[in-house]
């Protein structure tokens, strides 16, 4: 019989598996880098959502995302626009929070 204690001990171990193979393992090209953010869980699942519900991966969004903006800092490196000054005004906000928060 299969027990609860049993099934979070093969999670746990394969969590570590997995954490291993990324900090020690081959497998990420020098080129790669990670980014890491702990969201709110109405943002994680849109993003989520967006992502299944189009065929793609949160990766592939955040990759294409990066991509737009690095072309848009080359094109215009002074001009920030009206849609980056919104993400601007949000994520100053956001941040401010989660600092009163501790």
């Amino acid at each position: 019989m299969i027990t609860v204690e049993m099934v979070v001990l093969a999670l746990l171990l394969t969590a570590l598996a997995v954490v291993a193979q990324i900090t020690h393992g081959d497998e990420v090209p020098e080129e790669r880098r990670a980014l890491h953010a702990y969201l709110s869980v109405d943002a994680h699942q849109a993003w989520m959502t967006f992502a299944e519900d189009n065929g793609v991966s949160v990766t592939g969004l955040l990759e294409s995302q990066g991509q737009m903006l690095r072309l848009d800092i080359e094109a215009a490196p002074d001009d920030v626009d009206l849609l980056h000054r919104s993400w601007i005004k949000e994520a100053r906000r956001i941040d401010a929070e989660r600092r009163r928060r501790g």
